[in-house]
């Protein structure tokens, strides 16, 4: 568990990613072998959007796959665990144009065509930015679908 920790920054959950992936790929190997990319909900939508395929630093590091010091993702851990790193699409930090609004996009929608599109956050590193938990000293609680304490340390 400590040597997880070092290196992709968080204990192993069930919630993250690497288990559900795991999971399918013991339990629904047809689906797995169909896998194309590992997208978070936020990653597909902005796919959908833009055509642009990235992920973003505070939803990668949701995970258990990302390196967070180093902001990339583990190799070692993805050939560890068997885990195809063509799979996983380039990251990003959150304030990054992942791309614009595309043709199709703006006809189904309305948005205008070649609105810039940012690569987004996860919702609780977004939620103590704006709490303004950006510096020592400052403590967040969110409690909605899991429990978060967030704090800046150094």
């Amino acid at each position: 568990m400590n040597q997880l920790i070092h290196y992709v920054s968080n204990p192993a959950l069930e919630g993250f990613t690497a288990p559900k992936i795991l999971w399918l790929k013991e339990n629904e190997p047809e689906n797995y072998a169909k896998l194309k990319y590992i997208l978070l909900p936020k990653d597909y939508i902005r796919y959908r959007l833009t055509g642009e395929l990235f992920s973003e630093v505070s939803d990668a590091a949701g995970t258990l796959l990302f390196e967070v010091i180093k902001k990339r993702w583990s190799t070692s851990l993805l050939k560890k665990l068997e885990i195809d790193p063509d799979l996983l699409p380039p990251v990003l930090n959150s304030f990054d144009l992942a791309g614009r609004i595309t043709k199709n996009i703006a006809e189904q929608t309305g948005l205008k065509l070649g609105t810039p599109v940012v690569a987004g956050g996860a919702d609780n590193a977004c939620g103590a930015v704006g709490s303004g938990i950006i510096q020592e000293g400052r403590v967040m609680v969110s409690i909605g679908s899991s429990g978060v304490v967030l704090a800046q340390t150094n």
